[in-house]
């Protein structure tokens, strides 16, 4: 969270960790631009006795708080109506017992505008292929890729007898790329999750707050303060 240095339980440093390439900070930053490389690591390191669950708290300095100041005169309330909610996102990705509505479905009772459904699925296992149609596998190469629900069918196991639920399947169409996409049967609940759509999330609103978060001065080496 932004916080003044009155309030903080943590802070950074630059990390004691030998994958840290701590020679990187002798270099300028013209130096540094022109290896377009990675290397250097910031440890985050209680200041005091952090409670189980306490939020971690650190100073983004002088120049964030006096921008978040700025920020909140100007600020103007505005509705909620067409807000992309994070907690709508938790809210469906947790609740992994619900019945997943099909696309046909959703015309009439749709998701948010703002998520999409996407489904694990291996572009590079060799799948049962049956009238162009793929029968659902966890793998090892599994990754996750839009996809739409077209249609489910229930069936009983031990287990849901026992808690006297219906456990269902899925047929998805799923989509690669721009020229490739495959229909996949016997697709489980937990094969599909719910994710924002490109540039949907609520961090690109424009009246979001963004700004950088500032180093203290006693880690920037005198090589970048130069320049």
């Amino acid at each position: 969270a932004g916080n003044d240095s009155t309030s903080t339980n943590a802070m950074l440093r630059w990390s004691h960790s030998e994958y840290h390439a701590s020679e990187l900070l002798e270099k300028s930053l013209q130096e540094m631009q022109e290896l377009q490389k990675t290397g250097l690591m910031i440890d985050i390191v209680a200041t005091r006795n952090i409670s189980i669950g306490e939020e971690i708290l650190i100073d983004y300095g002088n120049d964030w708080v006096e921008k978040w100041d700025e920020h909140l005169v100007h600020w103007e309330e505005r509705s909620n109506d067409n807000v992309p909610s994070p907690s709508a996102l938790m809210r469906l990705n947790n609740d992994q017992s619900s019945i997943l509505r099909t696309r046909s479905e959703q015309n009439s009772m749709p998701y948010p505008s703002h998520v999409q459904t996407v489904c694990y699925f291996s572009k590079h296992h060799d799948y049962d292929n049956s009238e162009g149609i793929l029968r659902w596998q966890f793998t090892t190469t599994t990754e996750m890729y839009p996809c739409s629900i077209l249609a489910r069918e229930s069936f009983r196991n031990d287990q849901s007898q026992l808690d006297k639920s219906d456990t269902h399947l899925y047929m998805v169409h799923v989509i690669i790329d721009d020229s490739t996409d495959a229909y996949v049967v016997n697709v489980p609940r937990y094969g599909i999750f719910f994710a924002e759509k490109a540039y949907q999330s609520n961090q690109l609103l424009k009246c979001g707050f963004r700004r950088f978060i500032s180093l203290a001065d006693d880690m920037v080496p005198e090589s970048w303060k130069k320049q």
